[in-house]
């Protein structure tokens, strides 16, 4: 993904792995709009970004409580491995 999206993902597979990663080039990215607010990746289930399934957020500053409209993200696989990187890895 680009590493200025915003907003939910959900990325899974049937008999493989899911990785999710903030990508190492996203630091150039930080205060992207000039507010002062670092680039954060948070799970909805914190460690469960190798297993099956991952969901989460991915933005700046602090994830919304209620994250109202936005972009989402959903990726689905059967057979292979599902790889969701933010940015540049």
């Amino acid at each position: 993904m680009d590493q200025k999206f915003e907003g939910t993902f959900l990325a899974q597979t049937k008999l493989n792995n899911v990785s999710v990663v903030k990508g190492n080039e996203n630091r150039k990215y930080d205060d992207l709009y000039g507010s002062g607010r670092q680039r954060t990746l948070s799970f909805d289930q914190p460690g469960s970004n190798t297993s099956f399934s991952a969901s989460g957020w991915v933005g700046w500053g602090q994830k919304p409580a209620l994250p109202m409209g936005g972009s989402r993200v959903e990726i689905f696989s059967s057979l292979g491995p599902v790889n969701l990187a933010f940015g540049p890895t």
